[in-house]
């Protein structure tokens, strides 16, 4: 009996915790991360200059690498080791990937730096993708990619899959918008590829980031609405054909029109077509940057 009232005060309050995890639907939730200023900002040797006129004082506020003999910088999101941690305790459920713009090498290389540096698991990536991986230009990072890789034994699909990234054009088409998040940039140093000195507004956004924490939160409220599917409701082939962030799953789902609608789902008209985007955080440098899209 008091482990009845255990585990029911522990869905009352939507956490997962162990003890519930033994009877959690196989439902696994594949979260694909971008790189660049998603999870992290790099500064190269020709930015470098612009790391070494930040006083030692607001450098204790970031989490970060700097490689000196190479004149490069790593820095790191706020709470990417709670987010890392929180994966890493509930593998059986959540699955990460990495998949970026910029070449196969640079993303093993990250890779590398993170799993070093927050001491990952060497497998905790299911996949390293880089632009070598995207085989259309006009449908950037689509998912489909990994729905029709047989390598994933059809564990994923659009109803269990969503990509985290800060580019509007890696979410706006058809085949990604309604298993996306649009995030907040991560640009202590600028969203210029060429970077730019720290000033006060950039330094004060990203010391109180807090997106992880958001997307955490959300993960969390993916897996709960999981928990509530039946093996009926997997068998039936509309659990294939829904996405993560279809709006009428979005209103069917009790879980969902309760905790998540409205607090995280955006409209965005993009060439005369209305789209419901997930989003976290401050979203408008992400559509400064691409306004060409609302053309």
């Amino acid at each position: 009996m008091e482990d009845f009232f255990y585990q029911l005060q522990e869905k009352m309050t939507g956490l997962i915790t162990e003890q519930t995890a033994e009877n959690l639907s196989p439902i696994q939730l594949l979260v694909i991360l971008d790189i660049d200023e998603t999870i992290l900002q790099f500064l190269s040797t020709d930015s470098y200059k612009f790391w070494n006129e930040v006083t030692p004082e607001k450098k204790l506020n970031f989490d970060y690498i700097d490689n000196f003999k190479h004149q490069q910088v790593v820095l790191f999101r706020p709470f990417l080791d709670t987010f890392f941690s929180f994966v890493k305790k509930y593998r059986d459920r959540i699955k990460i990937a990495l998949w970026t713009y910029s070449p196969q090498s640079y993303a093993n290389l990250i890779s590398s730096i993170i799993k070093k540096h927050f001491k990952l698991p060497e497998d905790i990536f299911l996949f390293i993708y880089g632009k070598e991986n995207i085989y259309n230009e006009t449908f950037p990072k689509s998912l489909k990619t990994i729905w029709i890789d047989e390598r994933m034994n059809k564990q994923f699909n659009k109803i269990n899959t969503i990509l985290v990234d800060d580019r509007l054009s890696n979410i706006c088409h058809n085949t990604n918008y309604e298993n996306s998040i649009l995030i907040q940039k991560f640009q202590p140093f600028g969203m210029d590829a060429k970077r730019e000195k720290l000033n006060e507004k950039n330094f004060e956004t990203s010391i109180n980031d807090t997106i992880l924490i958001d997307l955490i939160m959300i993960i969390k409220i993916l897996l709960e609405d999981f928990d509530e599917y039946t093996k009926v409701d997997m068998m039936n082939k509309e659990y294939e054909t829904y996405s993560v962030f279809n709006p009428q799953r979005l209103q069917q789902r009790p879980i969902l029109k309760k905790k998540f609608i409205n607090k995280y789902i955006n409209k965005i008209i993009i060439k005369k077509i209305n789209m419901n985007i997930c989003s976290l955080g401050n979203i408008s440098d992400a559509i400064k940057d691409e306004s060409y899209l609302f053309e």
